[in-house]
């Protein structure tokens, strides 16, 4: 597998109508990418800035010669529009070359220290509940 999906409840990180404008899609999740982005900076990783795409905002990593694409959004119910608590996805995708996928190599290992930040980053954040790694 070359990805982990981390799923969340949460009421926190919410974006400015300003910012969410700035997604094509008006996906929230920009406070969101901010956020994990400076945790993995804090613990020396190498984080780009963030951008908008079509399915939230996005993010890339580095770490050892290692490339990795976070994806950062956040979702609400459309029935209750004014309900604070949405779901929150974080989905976290490691660059493999051709080779390496035929060849087996460079997986995206249960151990990854990439995701492992990731996880403990979003485990200690108050404004995250229920934290699920699919």
């Amino acid at each position: 597998m070359d990805f982990r999906h981390f799923v969340f409840q949460t009421a926190g990180f919410q974006d400015s109508d300003v910012t969410r404008q700035q997604n094509v899609n008006e996906i929230e999740g920009h406070s969101l990418a901010l956020w994990l982005s400076s945790q993995l900076k804090s613990a020396c990783f190498n984080a780009s800035d963030i951008w908008a795409e079509d399915h939230g905002w996005d993010f890339s990593l580095g770490h050892d010669s290692s490339k990795y694409l976070c994806a950062c959004s956040l979702a609400g119910d459309e029935e209750k529009p004014d309900e604070p608590r949405r779901e929150g996805h974080v989905t976290l995708n490691k660059s493999r070359s051709l080779m390496d996928k035929l060849m087996g190599r460079n997986k995206l290992e249960p151990g990854d220290p990439v995701a492992a930040a990731i996880r403990a980053a979003l485990a200690t954040h108050e404004a995250v509940q229920s934290l699920e790694e699919n």
